[in-house]
């Protein structure tokens, strides 16, 4: 049998499939840690030009603005961390981190959550998904995701499925 027809079989067993994960909760530190990372991927072209330029000042003539510009370059990550740590214990948003679980099928992916309330979401309206060994974002916009933990399933075949339909 041609490798095509194993590929057509398998995308229409997978189309009738309803994948369900277990219930899971993402915490504040995980979340944080989530956005820290995102945050300095986006800025480490900043960081990193702000400590060759002290670098280089330092070894052309040492003054004054040279001393501070060393000085922020030492102190920016950490004001960062600060800035985003006190934003994220004044973020009040109890449905990021109510438990839930989460209910794919051909055209919605559905997050059920712990007090009776739902939420759907066209698999249309997602634009990218990200993946990594301990959890899977799919976009729905630039900076708004669903969180999608592997150790939510059962099993690697129900992860690789759910990816599978996410990615259709």
């Amino acid at each position: 049998m041609p490798l095509s027809h194993i590929i057509i079989n398998f995308e229409i067993q997978i189309s009738d499939m309803l994948i369900q994960t277990k219930e899971f909760r993402l915490d504040k530190q995980r979340y944080f840690q989530i956005v820290m990372k995102k945050h300095l991927r986006k800025r480490i072209w900043f960081v990193l030009l702000i400590w060759g330029f002290a670098i280089a000042l330092a070894f052309i003539k040492m003054n004054f603005i040279t001393i501070l510009l060393i000085i922020y370059a030492l102190l920016y990550p950490s004001l960062v961390l600060f800035f985003l740590k006190r934003r994220f214990n004044a973020n009040t948003n109890p449905a990021i981190y109510r438990k839930k679980y989460l209910t794919l099928d051909d055209n919605d992916l559905i997050t059920y959550f712990e007090d009776g309330t739902e939420s759907t979401v066209k698999l249309d309206t997602i634009s990218r998904i990200y993946k990594n060994r301990k959890f899977t974002k799919a976009y729905i916009s630039q900076n708004e995701f669903v969180y999608i933990p592997r150790n939510a399933f059962d099993s690697k075949k129900n992860y690789d499925s759910f990816i599978l339909k996410l990615v259709k």
